[in-house]
């Protein structure tokens, strides 16, 4: 058949988009009821990882802003989950991970800024 695939491709990203924030909401609404669940804070991570390592946006502003707003929310999930226990070892080790990946995205963004100025 003729143009199929791309119906399909659009198909695809449509459900993987959907399963992603049905993933989301889910692991959410679960951290916040038990956040020693060690299995949603990794899965919450591996989608973090995918936003700070693989660029998705060809326009860096675009980028920055998407970046951020998942840095957002991942640290407000992190934070209803210490709302609910404000001991919890997941939810606190999380919220580390997040800023240190921030941290080092930031860091290697000025060092490559200053080596293509000098």
């Amino acid at each position: 058949g003729g143009g199929g695939d791309d119906d399909d491709d659009d198909h695809d990203t449509k459900t993987q988009k959907k399963m992603e924030s049905l993933m989301l909401t889910l692991t959410q609404k679960l951290v916040e009821i038990q956040p020693e669940m060690i299995t949603c804070w990794n899965k919450r991570k591996a989608r973090f990882c995918l936003y700070v390592v693989v660029r998705q946006q060809k326009n860096e502003e675009e980028e920055e802003e998407r970046l951020k707003n998942v840095a957002k929310e991942e640290l407000h999930v992190s934070e209803q989950g210490l709302r609910r226990n404000p001991k919890s070892y997941c939810a606190w080790e999380h919220r580390r991970w997040v800023i240190a990946r921030l941290y080092d995205r930031i860091l290697s963004s000025s060092s490559s800024s200053s080596s293509e100025r000098g």
